[in-house]
Order: C-alpha cells, then structure tokens, then sequence
C-alpha cells in the first residue's frame, strides 16, 4: 500500500541535516542572527538568538505552539505557516538567554526551516528531494513533507475517537490541511 506518515518531531533530523548542508554550501552560517532571515521577528536584544542556537535547542524562543493556543486555536486546529509567524511576532519575549540552557524547541526548528527557505530559495521539502533523497535511491518516493495546506492521500493518523458501534475511527483528514511542522 501507499501510505504515507506524519513523522512529527522526526522531522527535525531532517531539518537540522538540510541546515548543516546549506551551511556547509554558504547559503547560511550557523552564526547567522535569526532575525537575517526572518526579519519580522522581534529584536530580542543582545545577544541575539542564532542558528545554531535553534539547532541545539538552546534559542529560547516561546513555544509557537502554546502561542498559538493563547491566540484562541485548538490542538485540532490546522495553522498555517503563517499563523506561527504570526504567533511569534506578536511581541513575546524570550524564555531565556540564548545559548545559556537547554529547552526543547518546536519553535527553533519551525524557524529552521523558514530561514533555510529564506536562504536557499526552496521550501524545505524541495530541498531535502534535491539535496538529501535524490543522493541515493531510499524508496522516498513522495516528497510531500511538511506542507501547509496540502492534503495527502493514503495518510496514517492515530486514532482519535470511537465511532458507530464501538469501533474507532480515525479522524477525517479530508477537509483538513496539513500542519506545517518542522
């Protein structure tokens, strides 16, 4: 069968690699300021959230997730790429200095892969299939990752709640978008 999965948080691996080759490239600096590539964001001060910060979860950026929950979404709720830019720019502070603890960071990766596009002018999808799964023959057969706004055929989701008889049913994706997650 033709199934494809939402590999979630997985998906920073495949980030963090598309990072490192379009550093390795010069097409951005682990040192690079965040806000190079994604102006919009507010100036934080000093010392400035980077790159490589976000790479090591070390940024301290808020969590664009809870964010957007404060700003009235739901976990359900499909978000566009756009609404978490929106969420960050909000004027939220910081958690903490950067590079001076470690947190987990969906908002690091999120950012990751905004910046990558920024910098190498392809989404991230088009970059790891030119760049990552093109290099060998894996089976990848489907470059659809992490798209907003795109509905996947054949899409493997937990299961969610119990249906006619007892039996559970998973969730209809066929009116729902797709979370842009990195």
């Amino acid at each position: 069968p033709e199934t494809s999965f939402d590999i979630a948080s997985t998906s920073k691996q495949f980030t963090g690699l598309a990072v490192l080759l379009a550093a390795r490239d010069d097409d951005l600096d682990l040192g690079d300021d965040l806000r190079r590539w994604v102006p919009e964001l507010p100036d934080y001060g000093r010392p400035p959230v980077t790159l490589g910060q976000m790479l090591h979860h070390q940024s301290g950026l808020p969590d664009y997730i809870g964010l957007l929950l404060e700003a009235g979404f739901g976990y359900q709720d499909r978000t566009t790429t756009q609404d978490a830019l929106d969420a960050l720019t909000d004027g939220s502070g910081l958690d903490f200095e950067p590079g001076s603890t470690w947190a987990y960071s969906n908002s690091g990766y999120f950012l990751l892969g905004v910046a990558l596009e920024r910098a190498t002018g392809m989404c991230l999808p088009d970059y790891l299939a030119e760049n990552v799964f093109a290099l060998r023959d894996i089976g990848v057969r489907s470059k659809v990752l992490f798209q907003p706004l795109v509905f996947v055929a054949e899409l493997a989701d937990q299961i969610r709640q119990r249906g006619v008889d007892g039996f559970l049913q998973p969730r209809d994706l066929a009116a729902e978008p797709l979370h842009f997650l990195a």
